[in-house]
């Protein structure tokens, strides 16, 4: 069987890696082999520890580029995957793997993930733990309303380990541009929340059987 059109994309941001980064990547390696590996890094980063990692990859890895400034921080990064000229440089695959280096991967279903047709698959978001984000980072009126129930978050997107379709995700994202630029929380809550109110025609797909749950906090990004 042809392996469908994707790519794993791993932002990758420390010139020395935690230990589990090392796991996650190394398991990207041995299960997701047989796939293009982008790895999004700033400019000035050593990529030797990767290299050595994917020393026995037969196709090794691409490199993407860009401005230290993107790795700065969990809201510098979040700028970068809500700019629709990122995603040229994924448009050669019609989907693409987001793989951030605190998940891990069990088996490859990723060609019968992209058979289904859907624009996005993600982990879907469990009540608890947004409540407990809303109650960190939402005004009081906000935070007043998610606690009497009128406010919910019943949607899916969690952006760490999802599997996305590149033109229509790059299409959603120019039609939104002003929103996206003025948008200051995580990449992966924009287009759950703003779908109502736009009526954008993505598509959702609560995945239950997603085993990746991330810490509370996110990746230990510089800075934060």
């Amino acid at each position: 069987m042809s392996l469908p059109s994707v790519a794993v994309v791993i932002p990758f941001f420390r010139s020395e890696p935690l230990w589990y980064e090392q796991v996650a990547i190394q398991q990207a390696i041995a299960i997701l082999g047989q796939y293009p590996h982008l790895v999004v890094a700033p400019a000035s980063l050593s990529l030797s520890h990767l290299q050595h990692w994917y020393a026995h990859h037969p196709a090794g890895f691409s490199c993407i580029r860009v401005a230290d400034h993107y790795f700065e921080s969990t809201a510098s990064y979040n700028r970068l995957m809500l700019d629709a000229g990122f995603y040229h440089h994924l448009s050669d695959y019609r989907y693409h793997l987001i793989y951030q280096t605190d998940a891990y991967i069990f088996r490859d279903e990723l060609a019968h993930w992209c058979q289904q047709g859907f624009d996005y698959v993600g982990a879907p978001w469990l009540d608890w733990i947004h409540a407990a984000y809303q109650a960190k980072n939402q005004n009081r009126w906000n935070q007043l309303l998610w606690r009497l129930g009128k406010r919910r978050f019943d949607a899916v997107g969690n952006g760490g380990f999802s599997l996305r379709h590149t033109q229509h995700l790059q299409q959603v994202l120019q039609r939104l541009q002003p929103q996206a630029a003025a948008y200051r929380h995580n990449e992966d809550f924009f287009l759950p929340l703003k779908r109502p109110g736009w009526a954008n025609p993505y598509t959702y797909l609560a995945y239950s059987r997603h085993c990746h749950l991330p810490l509370m906090n996110g990746p230990n990004w510089p800075g934060k």
